[in-house]
């Protein structure tokens, strides 16, 4: 089977993660099949040791920009798609085709609700483009994949998709996060061997609620002192980024923030390992890839309580409401205070992360793809592909 998939827009954070894991383990899953994956030039260097049945097809430089990479989407790929005979197309990047000459399945990744939290009119602008490219590429897609059943349930109930055209399919957690058989206990060290910092993994994006984690990271300044926070993510400047320094500067801890942008994996990693917490204030995700990447280094989480997160890391995380900073500091003392707590959480969240891996994601989603290209066959119902946190 030869299949295509559109990875133009997966350039940064858990897009680009969910890219690069997919490929991998579809090339290594299934020799037998090929794989055109579209690129920009500048994702090239990420696909360094692709199996022999990975093409990459790499576009022009001049479709690194928005507008011209759209227009080559929908008026030039279609053409490509039929010229290579593809049997099946996939776009994971939140819309696809509004013609396709094959069959193809999207994948949704954005959380709808995260557009509430944006005050730039041109990324809200953006926002419903996103969602008139979705709603019009969905209609004429086999599948649509919907990244935790949280989300599933809202753009059905946003009457985005059918329904019957959705299914779910969790993200992963990479090969060498997850810990082997029986070194629960030995890789959840205690909590001394940690270093005083908290660790943030995300964008600067409204909906991830900084704004929350600044003010509680102030109210613990006299019982812990020298703690920081590591924020590992783009930090774009703008208006927000100016708001957030500013109140920053007026909450005192400025000196205790350290950006460290985008992390290659063996640094990102590291600082998993180091911290004594993850904090995830986030009042609107898809799902919420740092959460079980910090569950799978044996690292506690303290998360918003929002449906997705309570979906993906159940009874591993503590849990705050989003706009109540005064209960994340709350909950991040009882972290930093009770060794017995951070042990329990680790474990707890070493065992949970081992329900996610990147090749169980890849085996659904080949399992969907096939199906959609089996022009013959009767598509599969939602309920015999769906993925579980639980299996």
């Amino acid at each position: 089977m030869k299949i295509a998939i559109d990875g133009s827009s997966l350039t940064y954070g858990g897009g680009k993660t969910y890219l690069l894991e997919l490929t991998r383990a579809l090339g290594e899953l299934y020799p037998n099949d090929q794989f055109e994956i579209f690129i920009r030039p500048s994702q090239a260097e990420h696909f360094c040791g692709a199996t022999s049945n990975i093409r990459l097809c790499i576009l022009h430089p001049v479709f690194e920009q928005t507008l011209p990479r759209l227009l080559w989407q929908q008026a030039l790929l279609p053409v490509v798609l039929r010229k290579n005979k593809i049997d099946v197309f996939y776009a994971p990047g939140n819309y696809g085709l509004l013609w396709s000459p094959c069959p193809q399945v999207i994948c949704l990744q954005n959380d709808p609700d995260a557009r509430f939290f944006d005050p730039s009119w041109l990324r809200r602008f953006w926002w419903k483009a996103n969602a008139w490219m979705f709603r019009g590429s969905a209609r004429n897609a086999r599948l649509v994949i919907g990244v935790s059943e949280s989300m599933r349930r809202k753009i059905v109930k946003l009457g985005m998709v059918e329904e019957k055209k959705i299914v779910v399919v969790y993200h992963g957690v990479p090969r060498h996060f997850l810990p082997a058989d029986g070194t629960d206990v030995k890789r959840a060290a205690g909590i001394l061997a940690r270093e005083p910092f908290l660790f943030f993994v995300g964008d600067f994006y409204p909906n991830k609620n900084l704004s929350v984690l600044w003010k509680a990271l102030a109210q613990l300044s006299r019982a812990w002192p020298n703690l920081r926070l590591v924020i590992a993510g783009r930090v774009p400047s703008g208006a927000m980024k100016d708001r957030l320094d500013e109140r920053a500067r007026h909450l005192h801890i400025a000196e205790r923030l350290e950006y460290r942008g985008t992390l290659a994996p063996p640094e990102l990693l590291k600082c998993y390992y180091s911290a004594r917490a993850l904090v995830f204030p986030s009042k609107a995700e898809s799902f919420g890839l740092p959460v079980i990447e910090a569950m799978a280094c044996g690292l506690p989480v303290v998360a918003s309580d929002i449906a997705v997160v309570r979906e993906i890391a159940q009874d591993a995380a503590l849990y705050f409401h989003p706009d109540d900073d005064k209960a994340l500091a709350y909950q991040i003392d009882l972290l930093c205070r009770d060794q017995e707590l951070w042990h329990q959480c680790s474990v707890r969240g070493l065992r949970q992360a081992r329900h996610y891996s990147w090749d169980n994601t890849a085996k659904k989603i080949y399992e969907i793809l096939r199906a959609a290209g089996d022009r013959t066959a009767a598509m599969a119902q939602p309920s015999i592909i769906e993925a579980s946190p639980r299996g």
